[in-house]
């Protein structure tokens, strides 16, 4: 008969830091031939402690109740979604094609660039505000004047488009960021373009649309050069120790946007207006120590052990803006540079610049 058995433990920390948002849970999987001594299991719960105390000193490098920068990434992410915009440039007679970047920021309680200096102090410090990072690299968006096949006048629609994957490792922190987005829109000129002299008024658009996107934003910070729970006769031993911090955030974006805008000299382009954004979807969390954890008995490994830990929050729904647009045009070809400020509970911004032509 075989004397080796098999005994898999969880167990769960709670950190009470604030209010609970993150589980980390410890699986150990053991394999040992005194799997069913008492002296065996009381060894191992020791074992178990003597982790506790260990993951409670590395893992207050990252936020215990990271809630707030979890919904606050959820936000930024929608504050990111309008790259390529054509909201200044309506009333164009049959096609429109621009590409373009954006970079969203969510604005917390108190950060500063210094903070980048320390990755562990950044996250941190983070992790009790609403900050957050969205940015759209490369996006697309195409125009339609779909009133040339349609019995409405005005009527315009827009395909969008975005992806962007970045990695990026520094000494003893590294980075992933990758974003996919996809969307319809749809804009309607109330009131038709107005001339006079060297001045044209774009009258005012009215616009909606449906945007999908999915996010993933991925942190691993090195932690010192190892660990052992020892001395004992049953430890846990952890290799060069890295903390993973990642989220994958996937939301839809419903805009609601009057605009207009006012073209000076045949040249200079101003746009303005008013709007919010309804958000839908969520952002999970996923933390925890990316090594394998071995146990060791009399120098030995007899089983390994994993730690993880996570939660989700979703964007706040209602994120109201105020919209302005500052470009030139030169013929058909246009750059222009967005700006829009969130403003309410959850104030923010985004900036960007948008290149292309309209026919």
């Amino acid at each position: 008969m075989c004397l080796t058995k098999r005994l898999s433990l969880t167990l769960l920390l709670i950190f009470l830091a604030g209010n609970v948002f993150a589980q980390w849970k410890v699986n150990l999987n053991l394999n040992h031939p005194f799997i069913d001594n008492p002296d065996f299991i009381n060894a191992m719960e020791d074992v178990v402690g003597r982790l506790e105390d260990f993951l409670n000193d590395i893992l207050s490098e990252v936020p215990s109740n990271p809630r707030n920068l979890v919904q606050g990434f959820a936000d930024a992410s929608i504050f990111a979604g309008h790259g390529a915009t054509q909201r200044a440039y309506g009333g164009y007679d049959f096609l429109a094609i621009t590409t373009g970047f954006m970079l969203g920021l969510r604005i917390p309680g108190s950060f500063s660039i210094a903070m980048l200096d320390n990755p562990e102090n950044m996250i941190n410090s983070m992790g009790s505000n609403s900050f957050g990072l969205g940015i759209q690299g490369v996006n697309l968006e195409a125009g339609l004047h779909v009133s040339k096949f349609l019995p409405i006048n005005r009527l315009y629609a827009a395909f969008r488009f975005g992806y962007i994957n970045v990695n990026h490792d520094f000494d003893n922190f590294s980075v992933n960021f990758n974003n996919f987005q996809i969307g319809v829109l749809g804009r309607y000129q109330l009131v038709d373009d107005i001339s006079l002299l060297l001045l044209k008024w774009r009258g005012i658009t009215i616009g909606t649309g449906l945007v999908y996107q999915r996010t993933g934003l991925g942190f691993d910070i090195l932690l010192g050069d190892g660990f052992t729970t020892g001395p004992g006769s049953y430890d846990l031993l952890i290799n060069d120790p890295v903390v993973h911090f990642g989220m994958t955030m996937s939301t839809f974006t419903v805009p609601m946007e009057i605009t207009s805008a006012v073209q000076l000299l045949f040249v200079i382009n101003l746009g303005m207006g008013v709007g919010f954004d309804m958000a839908f979807g969520s952002n999970e969390l996923d933390i925890g120590i990316k090594n394998r954890i071995f146990t060791v008995f009399e120098n030995r490994y007899f089983g390994d052990a994993s730690v993880e830990g996570g939660g989700s929050m979703g964007p706040i729904f209602l994120l109201p803006k105020l919209m302005a647009n500052f470009g030139f045009k030169f013929g058909p070809v246009i750059i222009d540079f967005p700006m829009t400020y969130y403003f309410g509970r959850n104030h923010g911004f985004s900036l960007g610049i948008t290149t292309g032509a309209v026919f």
